[in-house]
Formats: C-alpha cells, structure tokens, sequence
C-alpha cells in the first residue's frame, strides 16, 4: 500500500526573530495513494508528532503539507539535534517524497485560463474551491495553543481538537481532489477540466523542485533581514529635506495642498504661560472662550491670532500666516491633489506639450505619446476598459514638466517616509521577515503583498533610490556575501533556442565573451553597420569608448541593454516604447523605438525561428489575438492562455527562475553540512538571507579568510546550479563581499581579487594591486564614496558634490564624506 501522510503542527505564536517556534500538537491525516481513500487521522502531542514523522519517513510514505515548508522547519527545531534533523528531511526532498497543496495548486490554475484560476492560495480558500466548504479559522483559538501546551490530546477542548485536525484533513481532501483532478475528472465543486488545454502532460511534475525551493526559502526567510539605526535616522533625514524642497515647486501649483489645525494643547500651555487658567468640560476637554482671549491684552500677538481661527473668520489666512511664522499653535499637514495633478498630466498629453514656467520654456511631447490609463478587463471576454489617466511616475516624467515630474517624486518619497522607513525602524530591534510567494503565474517569485496573502516589504524590489539599500546591513561579527547571476535572461534565451531550433547567436555571444549590450549600442550609434561587425569589432570599440569615459557610448550601451532585455518579448514599438522609459530613461520617438527593435532581430538572428516555435503553441495559428498554451521546456510547467508577448518571454524568464531556484537549494544543503563535501564545505554554517531574482545574499563570518572562502564557494554553487538547468550555455556568477547592501556593490571595479589558490588578495598587503582597479574589500559604501570623491576623472568644472551626486552616492553619505574632509 502507497501512502501519503499529511501533517501539521500547531505552535506557539510567530515573533520576529522566532518564526518556527516550539511545537505543541500535530495533526495527521493518512491518505491510500491507489484509492485515494482516507484510511487514518487524529492529533497528537508534538513529540509523538515527531515519532510518526519518523515512522512515515521510515516508510518511504509520501509526505504532505499545506504550506509544508513551514512544518518542516517546525519539525527541524524541535528534534533533539537540529543538524542531524533537517539533513534527514533534505533526503527525504531528494528523493521527491515532499510536497505542498498550496503549490500544487498553483501548478495546477497554470494549465487554466486567467479567469479560472484562483486569485489566494492560503489553505482555506483551497479548500473551499474543491469542497464548497468554509474551513473555520477561530483566530481565538489559534493564537490560543499556547494556553494549553503541557495538557494530554484527549483533554483538549474540543474546539480545540477540532480546529487542529481540520487542518490536516482538508489538506487531505485537497490532496485527493487534485489527484483526481490529474487523472482528468472535473471536481462538481468548481466545475474546473486541468486537462481541457493538456491532455497527456503531468501538471505536477514540477512540485517536487517547488517544494524544494520552498523550504530553502522558508530556512532563508527565517534569518531575517536587519537595519543600523543610525543610517535609518540618516536618510529619513534626506528624504524630509528632499520632501520639503519639492513641496516649494507643488505647493504653488496646487498639486499639493496645505490644511492647518490647530494645537488646542499648546494654545492651553501658552495661556496657562501668561497666568490665564483654562477651564475644563465634563469630558475634560479645555473650554477656551472669547473672556479667556480677551485676559491677554498685548502680552501674546500669536496667542491672540489664534482667536480668528476658532472664530473661523480670517481662515485659512490668518493659520498660513502663523505657520509661515513657524508658530507651534498651528500644525500644518500636505495633501497631494490627486485630482489636480490628473487634470494637468490629461492636458499635457492633448496639448502636446505645456510651458513650464519652472524653467521659463514650452516642453513639447511627441504626437505619438498617450498617457497610460487605468485598465480594468473583464475576465471571461479578456476586454480590456480604459480609465482614467495615471498619476504615476511614468506619466508625470514623460510630460517633461518639473513640476509634474516633482509631483512624482513627491508620491514616492511620501510612499518610503511612510510604511519603508517604519519597517526599516523595526527592523533595526528585530530581523524584519519577508514573506515570499515561492511560485508566481510567470515562474517567478515575489515579495510583500499577494493578494491579501502577503505583508509589507517588498524586498525583492527595492525603490530604486540612492540610499536605500544601504540601510541593510549583516549583525556584528557577519559579512553580507552577494552574487548574481551575469546576464541571467541572455543565457536562459540563448539556452532555449538551442533546446528549440539547434542554433543561436546569443549563445556564440555568450560562448565568446561578446558584451551583447554593447554590440546592440554599436548598431545604434552607428560605430557598426552590420550584425556581424558589431559582434566582431563593434562591441569591443563602444566598451573602450565607455571606459574612457565617453558619454554617448555609454547611453548608447544603456540603450543597448534595453534592447537586449526588452525585445525578446516581441513587444511592438508601441510598447517598447515605454519599456525603454519605464526601465532605462530612454525617451524614444516610435520610429526610434522601432529601429531599437531591427536592431535586436539582426543581432540575434534566431528571432524568427524562435517566433515560429511559439506560434506552434498557439490555439488559432496565425490569427491575431490567439491565446497559446505552453509545455515548459525543462520544467514541464504548463501555462495556458498566454498571450503573444507572453509566450515568447515565459520560456526563458521562467527558466532563469529556475537555475536560481537550483542555487537556493544547493545553498541550503551546503549550510547544513548536506553537500557533496559536507561538513568541509566552506559554505557550512553560512545562511543565505535574500534572493533577488538574479542574486542571493548570504552571511559569512566577517573573519576575513573564512568569509573569501565562503564567497568563493557561493558563487562556484551558484555557478554550478546554472549549468545543470544551462548545460550548454551556463551562466557566472561572480562573489562579492559586503558591510551593507548597495547597488554601487556591482560596479566590476569593486570585485575581489582571487589569488590562485581561490582566496581574496588583502588590500593591506597589496594596495598597489588594488589602486589600480579602486578597490575596497569588503566594500564598504561610505569608503568606496570617500575613494569616489579623491577621484581624477572628476570635471574640474564640477564641484565634489555635484560629482558624488551625479554618481548616485546616497545623499547621506555624501554629506558624511563632505563633512570628514571639510574637517581634514
């Protein structure tokens, strides 16, 4: 008999620095895999929790959960040897006998349309799409087991035992209803056929890396993500200083506006000051009356003011002229004017153009340009309906107008001065947690909100701001070791052309070690006239000219890199259009955007061939506006419904997804001893702590030998996991070491250098080394700014400042440097 055993502990409650905590009960459900019948259920203490998992494991049952990561993990910590513990559990996910309902469902609403898919993935929206039922989550009693840790199962009160078990029979019922769904019956339920677009394909064969992934995630978000209070205070004080510079532009325009109250507390203090006593209500609020004014004669001119205000004559007039005069009896708050600012942007993009007089000239803006708008679509036609005009940065920058491009940044800075600086704040007393959606309909993964399934932080996606990554930094005694994956999306391409059509051209690039992005930016400032010259000889010509320092080479690799990452998709012009905006500061007409896109088609000249498979998987071949489903090439992940841009870029996007899901793993087992050199892996111990699409950062001991050797083997791992997803194209990735993250970091100039034998060369003993290359290991951001700032590339006409700044150091950091030379 083939077994599934489905488990679930209940634990203490979840706390910032404590994300499995001690385990109270377990409940089980038993599962016959050839019937699908239930044969056995019940809950049990937690250390008899433990022995069936053993028993189970022993087995060779399979092994189920609902987020099972996480019960996992709680199984892990509350074994008697942690190591010896998770060691097991990683064979028992090798030899895929582990996985999730949550993502199997995810796996499953792949091979559905849009609108048949489910919008939450938690275990009781499941549960209700294949039962029709609600699953009774009494928030009481689940924050409530704590109360009766100690006391026997058979003494629990019933809502108790009750609340514990439904957990893991309707992870049981989910299980089985989506074997069925396997084999091809539709649930009477939800009334969804998984196997309407693929007949024959296994929609799960994917789960077991999932899994994987999934629990190497779970182990990394548990180390959390920590802050220096003192970089905190720093930057929100440049963002206020920053946020009050823009209200001078916006407030005059009526994009923001003022709205004063006023301090009843210090009107109270300031007439108990002058001798005059303030009368209480029965609700002891004060009673501040004409009498009282008229006891201040001419001792207090302010105080006297205020008057008009409660009499409401001489407002809003006589408040502003307080609150200009920096009285503290009015307080004064900032409203955006959402309503305004719309209007403005909608006028902009009719007039063609508008005079800002912030700058004393008319800006025009191409016929071609439309604002983007609002878009709801109806889920079964897929008609999409236009609304109203955006305010977002998007919009505002691309009208050319300060003041509306202010009143972007304003949003923004309101935005991190808001939730981003609050979360930063907790997180300089606890590790800050983020929470990770493992599997996104793109293959990807994300962070922060997941409809109503997430939280704030979205640390995946930083604000691009100078400044804000610097506030994270590795605990006392730990180095931040980054890597990322070069070029991740070329090599994923290049891989599946070769998977698809036998040849590529991205993959000779990569092979010979061509800068792509440069061999694009040779095409497009004309130093090449064809294809092949450019990646011959054009290419190494526009990096020696960035090199030295030529500005239009290096737009033009910028533009290149746009080209590159944008057009696989075959967006049309249209689009690319603001792809170039939105992700480069590319400000193109559609005829430039349309020779971008040439451009791309003759550098990569298996484009056609490549467009030709992905119609294959179209539902109507040839006709405009045809849906396509798509059999993953490596994973066998299914994706029904795609559109035309979408079934070119999920291929290759997905995948990179998937050799960076391989690295995450393989990380995993090195940290605990489970790697092919075991306890001798330098990596032993260290705890990978973020993963950002193409990068992951993890803590090395700060002891400089073991954190070289930790970095080195980090990237070996990682460049290892892309070659057995990219076994024909690969894809590096190079180490770093850091006191915090920072994007200045990825600057090559800044990477270490390795001796022969795999150890990073000390800049003490070799400083002539590193000063030819400007090196500072482990790269610290306020050094590698004071290095900046002593630079000799810098314009004469340029002061420091300007300089540091132009170079997207963050503002505090720059004063920081400016203040220790201006004492030097």
């Amino acid at each position: 008999m083939r077994l599934a055993f489905c488990f679930d502990f209940e634990t203490y409650e979840i706390a910032p620095g404590l994300q499995h905590p001690p385990a109270i009960c377990m409940s089980y459900a038993i599962v016959d895999r050839e019937t699908l019948a239930m044969v056995n259920w019940g809950v049990v203490e937690w250390r008899d929790g433990l022995a069936l998992l053993d028993h189970a494991i022993s087995q060779g049952w399979y092994m189920v959960g609902a987020n099972t990561a996480f019960d996992v993990m709680v199984a892990q910590v509350n074994a008697p040897d942690v190591g010896a513990a998770t060691r097991r559990w990683i064979d028992v996910y090798r030899s895929a006998r582990v996985t999730d309902v949550l993502l199997r469902q995810r796996l499953l609403d792949g091979a559905v349309d849009k609108h048949r898919r489910l919008h939450k993935h938690s275990l009781a929206a499941v549960y209700k799409h294949w039962s029709g039922r609600t699953l009774d989550k009494n928030e009481t009693i689940r924050l409530g087991f704590s109360k009766i840790d100690g006391v026997p199962v058979s003494q629990y009160p019933r809502e108790f035992y009750d609340y514990s078990l439904s957990d893991a029979i309707a992870t049981a019922w989910v299980f089985v209803c989506q074997e069925y769904a396997q084999r091809g019956s539709v649930s009477p339920h939800n009334g969804v056929n998984y196997r309407a677009h693929f007949t024959t394909q296994d929609l799960l064969c994917d789960q077991h890396r999932q899994a994987m992934k999934a629990l190497a995630i779970e182990d990394m978000t548990a180390v959390g993500l920590r802050t220096n209070p003192e970089t905190v205070e720093k930057f929100a004080v440049q963002l206020r200083a920053e946020r009050d510079e823009l209200l001078k532009i916006l407030v005059p325009y009526g994009l923001v506006r003022r709205e004063f109250s006023l301090d009843v507390d210090a009107v109270v203090a300031r007439f108990e000051s002058l001798g005059i006593a303030v009368p209480r209500l029965a609700s002891a609020r004060p009673s501040i009356t004409q009498k009282l004014y008229a006891q201040i004669g001419g001792r207090d001119a302010e105080l006297a003011a205020t008057q008009r205000i409660r009499g409401v004559w001489s407002w809003p007039d006589t408040a502003a002229a307080l609150a200009d005069s920096g009285s503290d009896l009015v307080s004064v708050t900032y409203v955006k004017s959402e309503a305004a600012a719309r209007r403005a942007v909608e006028l902009v993009y009719l007039t063609g153009g508008c005079f800002d007089a912030t700058r004393g000239e008319f800006v025009e803006i191409a016929a071609d340009e439309e604002p983007n708008r609002a878009e709801t679509v109806d889920p079964v036609t897929r008609r999409v309906t236009l609304g109203d005009v955006k305010i977002d940065a998007d919009n505002c920058d691309r009208t050319g107008h300060k003041a509306l491009a202010a009143f972007a940044r304003y949003a923004s800075i309101v935005k991190t001065l808001g939730s981003d600086i609050e979360l930063m704040r907790q997180a300089a007393v606890a590790p800050f947690h983020a929470h990770y959606v493992t599997l996104k309909d793109n293959g990807r993964t994300a962070t922060g909100s997941d409809g109503g399934e997430g939280t704030a932080g979205n640390v995946q996606n930083m604000p691009r701001t100078p400044g804000v990554r610097e506030c994270w930094v590795p605990p006392k005694g730990w180095l931040f070791a980054e890597a990322d994956f070069a070029a991740a999306e070329l090599s994923t391409f290049a891989q599946v052309a070769l998977w698809w059509i036998g040849w590529s051209e991205c993959a000779n690039m990569i092979r010979d070690k061509v800068d792509q992005h440069s061999a694009a930016g040779a095409l497009l400032i004309n130093v090449s006239s064809s294809a092949e010259h450019a990646r011959r000889e054009g290419w190494k010509i526009v990096k020696q000219r960035k090199k030295d320092g030529d500005t239009e080479a290096s737009d033009a690799r910028t533009g290149g890199k746009g080209i590159n990452f944008g057009c696989k998709a075959r967006m049309s012009a249209k689009r690319y259009k603001k792809y170039a905006w939105n992700n480069y500061g590319l400000k193109l007409t559609l005829a430039e955007a349309q020779r971008c896109i040439t451009i791309h088609n003759e550098l990569i000249a298996e484009m056609s061939a490549y467009t030709a498979k992905c119609e294959s998987f179209a539902r109507n071949p040839g006709k405009f506006g045809s849906l396509y489903d798509l059999i993953h090439p490596w994973s066998g992940r299914v994706r029904a419904g795609l559109k035309f841009t979408d079934v070119h870029n999920y291929p290759f996007s997905g995948l990179a997804q998937d050799f960076a899901a391989v690295a995450l793993w393989d990380l995993y087992c090195a940290k605990w001893g489970a790697s092919e050199l075991g306890f001798a892996d330098p990596f032993y111990g260290c705890h990978p702590c973020l993963f950002v699409h193409d990068a992951i950062v993890s803590l090395v001991p700060e002891e400089i030998n073991r954190a070289n050797a930790a970095a080195k083997r980090m990237g070996e791992i990682m460049t290892t996991a892309a070659r057995k997803v990219l076994p024909d194209v690969g894809c590096e990735a190079a180490p770093n070491l850091l006191r915090q993250l920072s994007k200045k970091a990825d600057d090559p100039a800044y990477f270490p250098l390795f001796d022969d034998a795999g150890v990073v060369i000390p800049i003490k003993e070799n400083g002539k080394l590193y000063a030819a290359r400007g090196l500072i290991k482990p790269f610290d951001v306020w050094e590698a700014c004071r290095e900046d700032a002593a630079s000799t590339k810098r314009p004469a006409e340029k002061s420091v400042r300007q300089w540091l700044t132009d170079r997207e150091w963050p503002g505090y950091v720059i004063d920081d440097v400016l203040r220790e030379r201006k004492a030097a």
